[in-house]
């Protein structure tokens, strides 16, 4: 989840809001045996795991989350995301959904990573914003 300055306070209740709706019915059916993991990002230094795909997310995980203000290391966060799916189900497709406004801080080391993130996952852009 995208917690970058450019979302403005509008954009980052958004994607708050898309973000829970996403764990809600991605976990309200125990025996599909879903994980969920989420990392919320911003700049460099300001990039963190919510939860792991080992937690057992909740709308507690999300609803704590606090908007960083801050840079888009986009890349950074594919890379973290690429790195957590050691943890899936290995019968499992994976899926990484990224909520963002799409203005990443290197949009060179963006496309670098998410391509190389799509070769062990589909990768699922959900555009938010002003």
């Amino acid at each position: 989840v995208d917690s970058s300055g450019s979302l403005g306070r509008f954009g980052w209740s958004q994607s708050k809001t898309l973000a829970s709706i996403l764990v809600d019915a991605l976990t309200a059916e125990k025996a599909a045996d879903i994980k969920v993991a989420v990392l919320e990002f911003s700049s460099r230094r300001k990039t963190k795991w919510i939860s792991h795909l080992t937690d057992g997310t909740s709308q507690k995980d999300v609803e704590g989350m606090k908007w960083f203000r801050s840079g888009t290391a986009t890349d950074q966060a594919l890379g973290m995301a690429q790195g957590e799916l050691v943890n899936g189900r290995p019968d499992a497709t994976a899926v990484v959904m990224v909520i963002t406004d799409g203005k990443p801080s290197s949009a060179k080391r963006t496309l670098r990573a998410s391509r190389k993130l799509q070769k062990q996952a589909k990768v699922v852009w959900l555009p938010i914003g002003r």
